[in-house]
């Protein structure tokens, strides 16, 4: 065979190999596929955030959980009665004109161990997307009955985010359910 042929035949066994692969579906043990993700969702784009502070502090108030977004120092004056005063003084600390802050509080919760994090953000379709994680204390930790108030605050600037369009920030959870505003 020369060496022509040869590369011919390779060349065609890799592309049945990849079409083979490629039509393959993944299955968990229960036999369910996974879905693959689309285009959109392997290459969105990221946006850069700074973590200000993450902290569960012991009290009962207030008690709902809240999302959203510091864009002026005066907006902190309505959160008073929404976030625990940690939270505010942290994110008068942290302000920075022509800054955002993203605020993430899980409300009351019955023991230690609980924390709130903003695992990414990125923009989809005029929508800066805010992907929160929620941590209970695992099984084996050991907790003691207090009522604390995790939130977790990060900070943007501006110009990471797009300069083109208008956009509405979206809280989500990890499986992708919209978070109250």
């Amino acid at each position: 065979m020369d060496g022509s042929r040869w590369m011919k035949t390779t060349l065609l066994l890799m592309i049945g190999w990849l079409l083979a692969l490629t039509a393959c579906q993944t299955y968990p043990n229960n036999g369910t596929p996974i879905p693959q993700p689309t285009p959109t969702e392997t290459f969105r784009k990221s946006i850069p955030f700074k973590t200000i502070t993450q902290e569960a502090p012991l009290g009962d108030k207030p008690a709902q959980p809240y999302y959203g977004v510091i864009e002026q120092l005066s907006d902190l004056d309505n959160l008073v009665d929404k976030l625990p005063p940690q939270a505010l003084e942290a994110a008068r600390q942290a302000y920075q004109p022509g800054g955002l802050i993203l605020v993430t509080f899980a409300g009351v919760k019955g023991s230690n161990g609980y924390q709130i994090t903003i695992q990414s953000i990125w923009e989809e379709e005029n929508q800066i997307i805010i992907q929160v994680v929620q941590t209970k204390p695992g099984a084996s930790q050991v907790v003691e009955p207090a009522k604390t108030l995790p939130f977790y605050l990060v900070g943007l600037t501006r110009t990471d985010l797009p300069q083109n369009s208008s956009y509405d920030f979206v809280f989500k959870d990890d499986l992708g359910q919209i978070l109250n505003p």
